[in-house]
């Protein structure tokens, strides 16, 4: 470890010591008082992970040597798993690999193998082409990141399930079903085909800015929800764009009313990426400029997500996913500090395959040395929405 990677890991232990120090005293005024808990408030910290005792410390201390599974332990409830996605898959890992390419089973999904959960690529009932090539572009300009434009492309339901589900999951993590659908008749038909499949849950993908029915309006999304709630018991999130503030929470009372375990916050946005050509000195007319038209995933989505993170755990009840430019420790951190239940990591696996299994060594490490040792409590420690 260089001189700057051991600095930064020794500020990250006494930040999270420091803070752990001011929320156990905090806590211990608090509960001096005693206050109602609203019902919303109840049903955010219900949703979260469950304490654990000190005696579990010796298991989380072993498992944390596995760079694989850090803050791993089981609930003392365990009962409470089969009620609560959260439990189970939080307490594997708090790290989950976002839908996109690297889950898509058009290659090896090793790489996701100590991930928490992995969300499958979006699936629409019928095959879609999708948009022509190129898909992808990588921009260096600000803090660098991707735009891509693949559209929804997939081959439908039925093809994945029976020829790329099966090598999502044999990376051997707990695998959710993204989806994306227009008409009840879309989630029934999508919905038989993952019914028999051994997912945990379902992802709403209910805003693809890259095709034309990608991104689903009000009405749209409260009868496709309200579908797929009323055919399955599986957990089901929702995946939300960034929106302004009197948006964004119509969109997660939507959520809400009708039936959704969690919000995913948030998608790609809608970007451009425009390349120059050099000029021809002799001609002094240059080509054309290359302009790419996508969403926009990496750092640049960092500050957006964290404020649509921060936004919905505040002003909704359900845990929220956080997903946006996840790269570090430090975004970790984050959205930690901010209530999220558990974090995604998308576009920086296109970058870097080992990505999920160093966060998670980083996070581990951080966790042990400041004697933390659950999600729930880093996020009651970090986010004073959270405490009690």
């Amino acid at each position: 470890m260089g001189a700057s990677s051991a600095f930064q890991s020794q500020v990250t232990f006494l930040f999270l010591k420091e803070k752990k120090r001011n929320a156990l005293d905090a806590s211990h005024r608090n509960s001096l008082e005693a206050r109602p808990v609203s019902e919303p408030t109840a049903r955010v910290l219900s949703s979260s992970l469950p304490a654990f005792d000190r005696a579990d410390h010796r298991e989380i201390t072993e498992a944390s040597a596995d760079p694989g599974l850090p803050l791993r332990s089981a609930p003392r409830d365990r009962s409470l798993s089969e009620r609560d996605p959260f439990f189970a898959l939080s307490a594997r890992s708090p790290l989950w690999a976002a839908a996109g390419p690297w889950s898509s089973g058009e290659q090896s999904a090793d790489a996701l193998s100590t991930a928490g959960a992995v969300v499958a690529k979006t699936v629409t009932a019928e095959p879609r082409a999708g948009n022509p090539p190129p898909v992808l572009h990588k921009y260096a300009g600000g803090s660098g990141g991707y735009l891509n434009r693949i559209g929804l492309r997939n081959v439908g339901a039925a093809e994945f399930a029976r020829a790329r589900l099966p090598i999502v999951r044999a990376c051997n993590a707990p695998t959710i079903q993204s989806f994306t659908a227009q008409t009840e008749a879309e989630v029934e038909a999508i919905l038989q085909v993952f019914t028999p499949e051994a997912i945990v849950g379902y992802e709403l993908n209910a805003s693809c800015p890259n095709a034309p029915s990608g991104q689903l309006d009000d009405a749209v999304l409260r009868a496709v929800l309200r579908c797929a709630r009323r055919l399955s018991p599986r957990p089901i999130w929702v995946k939300l764009a960034y929106a302004p503030a009197e948006l964004l929470r119509s969109r997660a009372r939507i959520c809400a009313d009708e039936g959704a375990d969690g919000i995913t916050a948030i998608n790609t946005l809608p970007a451009l990426a425009v390349t120059l050509p050099s000029i021809d000195s002799a001609q002094r007319k240059p080509d054309d400029p290359f302009l790419f038209r996508g969403g926009v995933s990496g750092p640049t989505l960092t500050p957006l997500a964290q404020w649509a993170v921060d936004f919905l755990v505040r002003e909704q009840p359900l845990p929220v996913i956080a997903c946006g430019g996840v790269g570090s420790l430090h975004e970790v951190l984050a959205f930690a500090a901010l209530g999220a239940s558990a974090v995604q990591v998308g576009s920086a696996l296109l970058d870097d395959a080992t990505v999920l299994r160093r966060l998670q060594r980083e996070l581990a490490h951080a966790a042990q040395r400041a004697q933390i040792t659950s999600w729930n409590e880093l996020v009651e420690v970090l986010c004073p929405h959270k405490r009690s």
